[in-house]
């Protein structure tokens, strides 16, 4: 099977190119190799489901999920992990459901005549490690590699590597939410990028347009919501690699160049935009 474009294919490799070397003797490239595989069924199946959750998937596509959700499964479950293992695996599948249910379950905001309507309940985003329930799964491939080593589910380097994935992954998902934030106010969705821009219009009684008022809507993004986002992104990135010093892998590795360090830079970004905004304002 050839290398594809999506990087979560990578992560695997990525975390045992990171380990000492003292850590990566015992582990085959074979095992790699289908942990690569696994990872990229799964990440496929998820982004098709997360499509339909936000209603921009086609149903034909459905069974395409369950295709590379089933490979993936198959994968892990031939590689005969002690128990300890597949009970997290398990556990993990089943945050992945609350999070969809709760998203599923989450009221949208209604837009009349290109008028934000204010939904009297506003959804809560209050633990940001628990933004990563929906793809944390996509990180236990590190966690073969440890217990391949002879660590036990109990370790704090097994811990460690769980907790580095769950910062990284939440904080992707903040990043994601940075970028797509208008795409998502205009489709009704909110997510911790545009909550603050909504709260803080109905406080202050402002009547949001989505065609007619998005000067006021980017300068709310700049003044409300970017401050939330360079902070929580900024935690999360750190958390990661302390979580990775006590793993005991090094300051330059390939997971902070090719996962840290992108959103990193995508905080750059935001504060890029949220200047040039306010000084237009």
């Amino acid at each position: 099977m050839k290398k594809r474009n999506e990087k979560a294919y990578y992560w695997p490799a990525w975390f045992y190119q990171s380990l000492p070397k003292s850590l990566q003797i015992k582990v085959p490239q074979k095992l790699i190799n289908k942990l690569q595989r696994a990872n990229l069924y799964f990440w496929r199946a998820l982004n098709i489901y997360d499509d339909f959750l936000d209603e921009k998937n086609k149903p034909k596509n459905l069974p395409i999920a369950n295709s590379y959700f089933r490979r993936g499964l198959e994968i892990y479950y031939r590689l005969k992990i002690p128990n300890g293992f597949y009970s997290l695996f398990n556990k993990s599948w089943t945050k992945l459901d609350r999070a969809n249910l709760q998203e599923i379950n989450q009221r949208k905001i209604k837009i009349s005549d290109n008028k934000i309507q204010y939904p009297m309940v506003w959804p809560k985003f209050i633990n940001l490690q628990s933004l990563s329930d929906k793809s944390v799964i996509l990180g236990l491939g590190a966690l073969v590699i440890l217990v391949w080593n002879g660590d036990k589910m109990s370790n704090l380097r097994v811990k460690g590597a769980l907790n580095f994935f769950g910062y990284v992954l939440a904080a992707k998902q903040i990043s994601d939410d940075a970028r797509d934030w208008l795409s998502d106010l205009k489709n009704g969705l909110i997510t911790p990028a545009n909550l603050p821009i909504l709260k803080k219009a109905k406080q202050e009684n402002i009547i949001l347009d989505i065609k007619k008022e998005l000067t006021m809507i980017n300068l709310l993004f700049a003044t409300e919501s970017s401050p939330y986002l360079l902070k929580s992104i900024s935690f999360l990135a750190h958390q990661a690699r302390r979580e990775l010093i006590k793993i005991g892998c090094s300051t330059k590795n390939p997971l902070i160049e090719n996962l840290i360090m992108p959103l990193e830079n995508a905080v750059k970004e935001v504060k890029t935009f949220a200047n040039l905004i306010t000084r237009k304002g």
